[in-house]
């Protein structure tokens, strides 16, 4: 009998090795798409989180001297990566894929062999990362990232490391944050968990007392504070822009009306396999492990938690990549599901396939344009990065060693504050204004202007005279005419202080 089961171990370590060898050649693919489509650009909100992280960087505090509605280890995270090599902040999904991917890894590989683990961690959960809602670089991928890496450190029984990731977690993207803890919680009820689960739970307050207090010597906590509850007026106020009720209702009206029937289809492959989770613990009792429970559970909350997330934060598109949280979950658990006598290629198609559905890609065609595109605008991307925006170039030439200055637009910055010279000084934190952004963010920018030596301002910022903001934007290009002088350079205007 024992030299059966050396045999069986034997070859059943063959098999892991040959079919360990399959994976990362399917890996290989699959990564070279994640490397392309994963170089945040600086359009739109890649611009924004670039140029606040360099004025952190600079030393203008968070919220109060540069602003943006985002949480502060995201940015923190962006400061570091840009102290290392100033192409670090562009590239900061090549860290928290990875950590997804990790995540992953350590939930699968205590619910099913080795072999079908990796793939699992590293194939099938970094393809769902990057499906069709992601957006390079922007926050909802660390999130879900982070809660994937403290779930399958918890799954590891290493409750410690989960609990600083689970705090850090808090102050990278707070919106997943309850998702996680009540994951965490729920294991409780497993005596195979419960010493991990107290151990992530005391070292998450451990960890977040401390954030709280660097925040608090840096300056940032009470305006951190102040922007989220600024964040919730901040959701209400663009749903209604658009003309929707702002409520829940609303939120999740907008989502209904934008969702393809793909991603409907991926909901209800998610919800599905939740379902049938549940009716496998309760009809078979050879599945009720503690793992298989902990990843039942797991599914369902992230299911219902992502939709009362989305229920109250839901605006724009690339929001949704909140439900590749449950998405991977639900992958891993059928994953785990499906019969370990199957053969691995059986098993491999009807994952593949499964991550297919529930991740709302569209057609093979389809997604092989989405390739092709992510590989030709690699190139272009990795160019942006030495780029030196409009924005910056006209900072840069006003002729005094050192001033202040305000810049009146939108989201098309393209991270300026990345190249503007010594000596110039943001002296007003919102740089970015919209036509839903609050009427005291006018007002503050009209005060501001009053102290400020230079105005850059975009002709983006002048189509809010013409708006819902129109009472309070003509005020701010009232003064600025008033108190300066103004050269045009294309679509932009630079204005010094008049003389008095």
């Amino acid at each position: 009998m024992a030299v059966f089961n050396a045999r069986m171990t034997t070859e059943h370590a063959r098999g892991l090795s040959l079919w360990s060898i399959g994976t990362l050649v399917l890996a290989v693919p699959v990564w070279a798409f994640i490397v392309t489509s994963s170089l945040m650009s600086r359009v739109s909100d890649g611009g924004i989180f670039l140029s606040v992280a360099s004025g952190i960087s600079r030393g203008l505090p968070l919220y109060t001297g540069v602003w943006e509605n985002k949480d502060p280890l995201f940015f923190m995270a962006m400061v570091g990566a840009g102290a290392i090599n100033d192409t670090g902040p562009f590239v900061m999904d090549w860290l928290w894929i990875p950590i997804g991917a990790l995540g992953g890894w350590l939930i699968a590989r205590s619910l099913m062999s080795g072999d079908r683990a990796l793939l699992v961690g590293g194939v099938l959960v970094p393809l769902i990362l990057v499906g069709p809602f992601y957006q390079a670089g922007w926050a909802v991928t660390p999130g879900t990232s982070l809660t994937l890496l403290s779930l399958g450190l918890v799954m590891a029984r290493w409750g410690v490391a989960a609990g600083i990731v689970l705090g850090l977690l808090a102050f990278t993207k707070l919106i997943v944050w309850p998702i996680a803890v009540a994951c965490i919680l729920v294991v409780l009820v497993a005596p195979a968990f419960r010493r991990a689960a107290v151990r992530a739970i005391v070292s998450a307050l451990v960890s977040m007392a401390g954030v709280l207090a660097l925040l608090a010597v840096a300056g940032w906590l009470v305006p951190y504070a102040n922007s989220l509850q600024r964040n919730r007026a901040y959701a209400s106020d663009v749903l209604v822009y658009f003309g929707f009720e702002g409520s829940p209702m609303g939120h999740l009206t907008k989502l209904a009306g934008e969702w393809q029937f793909s991603q409907w289809i991926a909901t209800g492959i998610v919800a599905g396999i939740s379902v049938l989770l549940l009716l496998t613990w309760v009809a078979r009792p050879v599945w009720r492990t503690p793992e298989r429970g902990a990843i039942t559970l797991w599914v369902i909350f992230a299911t219902v938690g992502t939709a009362g997330s989305l229920s109250l934060s839901y605006v724009w598109g690339h929001h949704a990549q909140a439900v590749y949280l449950p998405t991977s979950l639900a992958v891993i658990g059928i994953a785990a599901l499906l019969p370990e006598r199957w053969p691995y290629l059986v098993w491999l198609g009807l994952t593949l396939a499964i991550v297919w559905g529930a991740s709302g890609m569209g057609t093979a065609a389809m997604e092989l344009q989405r390739y092709e595109t992510s590989r030709n605008d690699f190139a272009a991307k990795w160019a942006e990065m030495r780029e030196v925006p409009t924005d910056a170039r006209l900072v840069n030439s006003v002729p005094i060693k050192e001033f202040t200055f305000a810049r009146l637009g939108t989201n098309d910055d393209r991270g300026f504050l990345t190249a503007v010279r010594d000596g110039a000084t943001l002296g007003c934190p919102e740089f970015h204004l919209y036509d839903f952004s609050p009427p005291t963010a006018f007002e503050n920018m009209l005060d501001c202007l009053k102290t400020v030596d230079v105005v850059l301002k975009t002709d983006n910022f002048d189509a809010f005279a013409r708006g819902a903001r129109a009472a309070n934007a003509l005020p701010v290009l009232d003064y600025l005419g008033w108190g300066f002088n103004c050269l045009r350079i294309g679509d932009r205007q630079l204005c010094t202080r008049k003389e008095t």
